[in-house]
């Protein structure tokens, strides 16, 4: 009776085991792939078809892949930075030794660092602190602080003209200049118009919604709804110019 419930409980294992794997084969496939273009055993666009294939789709993070980043950053020094929320500080890490070699104070509440859209710039997004810190990733110091309502998050146009900040608490999504981070003129309008669309919601983060929508970045208005969930995902293109 022991042995015969033993070999069910090695068989039902195993059946989970085999599923398990089953569900995580392509992710597995991808994560050999990468380790297999860092160690030099595959051509990049070899590995990247294959990446591609196994997800069915085209690899987002193909411009990220090593010896693939913009000229603009070859000189800087290569650091971590760890926004720290719960002391408004970032920790700056020495990838190399794994030493914090800098460390300096924030707004309230940083929770992420984005990249400029030229790269040139860090920002240090002090959510509660209603401000972004700005880095010179070339010296790995602050250069400044700049008031903005409520940046939870930030993200640029394709064509990098215009910074979106995501005002979470604020609901609202603010359109503006990626250098000076002044508003853009008719934001107000804008954010009218989101709300009169009933999608006013998605700028609470960006979290899961079956009410997701592509907007225009040319001209800010909202073309078309997306029926499935998403997270964190926002999908900008320029008006006209297609599927």
């Amino acid at each position: 009776m022991l042995r015969s419930g033993l070999i069910r409980l090695l068989l039902i294992t195993l059946i989970f085991i085999m599923a398990g794997l089953l569900f995580a084969h392509p992710a597995l496939l991808v994560s050999s792939v990468t380790r297999r273009i860092q160690e030099g055993a595959l051509p990049a666009n070899v590995a990247l078809r294959a990446a591609a294939k196994a997800f069915h789709t085209e690899d987002i993070y193909a411009a990220d892949r090593p010896n693939q980043l913009s000229p603009v950053v070859k000189d800087f020094p290569s650091r971590v930075y760890v926004p720290n929320s719960d002391s408004a500080s970032v920790d700056v890490i020495d990838p190399t030794t794994y030493q914090v070699v800098d460390h300096f104070k924030v707004g309230r509440l940083p929770q992420h660092i984005v990249p400029s859209y030229d790269l040139k710039t860090l920002w240090v997004l002090d959510d509660q602190g209603y401000a972004l810190t700005k880095i010179d990733p070339a010296t790995a110091k602050v250069e400044k602080t700049v008031s903005v309502d409520d940046p939870y998050n930030l993200y640029f146009t394709p064509d990098g003209s215009e910074a979106i900040v995501v005002a979470e608490a604020l609901h609202r999504l603010d359109f503006r200049d990626p250098q000076t981070m002044k508003m853009m003129e008719e934001m107000g309008k804008y954010n009218d118009e989101l709300k009169k669309a009933g999608i006013l919601k998605m700028a609470e983060g960006l979290e899961p919604s079956s009410k997701g929508s592509v907007l225009g970045s040319m001209d800010r208005t909202v073309t078309s709804s997306m029926g499935r969930s998403s997270q964190r995902v926002i999908w900008l293109r320029d008006s006209g110019c297609g599927k």
